[in-house]
């Protein structure tokens, strides 16, 4: 059993050196008008390491890497770009690489000419630049399109230009903005694979920002979820899926369901007319935050117990998803093996179980 407490916000309290910091920000704010949308972010991107800014619609994400762009001034704080103060630099002075949903190619430039272009603008000669914008169609799998313009691609195959633009003159921190939102899903899953394949080869530092979960699970090293304008949890993904610090980082990203319980002197947890005993220093009313794979038939030796009858079931595949509604809880969502359909049709009562293990008790 893991019981986290969640706090205002999620500053990496790693230590390291300055130069394992690619990106350091302090205290960052900023109002438009008087609505606040960023309040006090503490972040460290650590050198080479892939970071996401996962969080719902209005919750500042985007703001925040727009500042980091230069495309929006903050109101207070301080942003570190390898030591140097970036504050007052416009966004081609930060020299980093964007992309963005949108792939904003030259439509009159060939794939070869829209890579390499923001290596002439930097000034590169031209052998340097060719065998540069090679090195980098041959990683993002397009040699064969160098000389097609980017009408006669595919939108992966724009996305994939982009990346390599972006790339090319191997910018300190990469910022990408949702740039798999306008693909259908096979292919977001395709290109998740290409973005992490190439991250891997070339290291380079990334901020990402995204609002589904799935992706910043497979994509990321570190997640930093965002509530209303701060880090409700900063985190490896792992942590942040099975230990949720806070019951919204819970219920976003674990997809959890959260039931209402008490905690007892003696580490026991009461649920229900179920108990339970754990490791915990919380008291009084607490909330457990139950994922839907950790529901189960089968009863546990020390676990949550729930009775409830069946609403819907969903075939997902090898699982179905499974909704239920429990008295003085509400509803409910299990996955389970699909094999068990005949047990889990609606209106049918049913038991479900939980281990100890796979319940985090937060603070109600």
């Amino acid at each position: 059993m893991t019981q986290v407490t969640a706090t205002s916000h999620g500053a990496d309290k790693t230590g390291g050196a300055q130069d394992s910091v690619t990106l350091r920000v302090r205290d960052l704010r900023k109002s438009f008008g008087g609505n606040e949308v960023l309040r006090g972010i503490d972040l460290d991107v650590r050198t080479g390491e892939f970071l996401t800014l996962l969080g719902p619609s209005g919750s500042g994400k985007t703001t925040l890497l727009r500042i980091i762009a230069g495309f929006e001034s903050h109101t207070s704080g301080e942003m570190l770009l390898r030591g140097r103060d970036i504050a007052g630099l416009s966004p081609s002075e930060r020299g980093l690489g964007m992309v963005f949903q949108q792939y904003a190619l030259f439509p009159h430039m060939t794939v070869a000419d829209n890579v390499a272009y923001g290596l002439r603008m930097r000034g590169w000669d031209r052998g340097k630049i060719g065998k540069r914008v090679s090195e980098m169609l041959e990683i993002v799998g397009l040699p064969h399109l160098s000389g097609r313009k980017p009408r006669q691609l595919s939108g992966g195959q724009q996305q994939r230009v982009a990346f390599a633009r972006a790339l090319a003159y191997a910018p300190q921190l990469l910022l990408m903005d949702e740039p798999l939102g306008a693909l259908d899903r096979s292919l977001r899953l395709q290109l998740e694979e290409e973005i992490k394949r190439v991250h891997r080869q070339m290291g380079t530092t990334v901020i990402y920002v995204t609002h589904d979960q799935e992706e910043a699970l497979v994509l990321s090293d570190r997640i930093a979820i965002m509530e209303e304008g701060r880090f409700a949890g900063l985190d490896t993904p792992t942590a942040l899926y099975q230990r949720p610090p806070s019951t919204f980082v819970a219920k976003f990203f674990a997809n959890a369901n959260l039931i209402p319980a008490t905690a007892s002197a003696d580490g026991s947890i009461e649920c229900r007319g179920s108990a339970f005993s754990t490791q915990t220093d919380l008291r009084g009313p607490v909330s457990l935050a139950v994922r839907p794979r950790s529901l189960r038939l089968e009863p546990v030796t020390n676990g949550l117990r729930l009775s409830g009858a069946v609403v819907e079931t969903l075939l997902l595949g090898d699982d179905r998803q499974v909704k239920f509604d429990v008295p003085g809880v509400g509803p409910m969502v299990a996955l389970v093996d699909a094999r068990q359909q005949s047990e889990l049709e609606p209106g049918a009562a049913v038991t479900l179980h939980a281990p100890a293990e796979e319940i985090t008790v937060l603070e109600a």
